[in-house]
């Protein structure tokens, strides 16, 4: 019985995007890390847009869940610059470490 503990974790999925900019090209490139798909954009703004756009990202892997209890899943989405090109880091030259953190968002699976 696990009353007073809290329920373990089943598993953990990170999925990250590099944002770039080609100056030959003058395009913005957003890159998935995991999968290696990239898309290019006129402006910085529709790059951004995209970014900021949650849709088809896979969450779990359902073969993880087993039939019967629920699972509550939990999202939220972190922004950090730590590898920014020289062109960004004019924008952010008084910190070292520039991140946003979303709230989490939460919601249960019944099975």
């Amino acid at each position: 019985m696990r009353r007073y503990l809290p329920d373990e974790g089943v598993a953990k999925l990170v999925q990250s995007y590099e944002l770039s900019y080609h100056a030959l090209s003058q395009r913005y490139l957003l890159r998935n890390v995991n999968t290696g798909e990239q898309s290019d954009y006129g402006t910085l703004h529709a790059a951004l847009d995209r970014l900021s756009e949650v849709r088809g990202l896979p969450l779990l892997d359902s073969t993880l869940l087993e039939p019967g209890p629920d699972y509550e899943f939990r999202v939220r989405a972190v922004l950090t610059l730590r590898t920014a090109p020289d062109t960004l880091n004019w924008l952010l030259f008084w910190t070292d470490d520039w991140s946003a953190t979303s709230e989490w968002y939460a919601w249960t699976l019944r099975r």
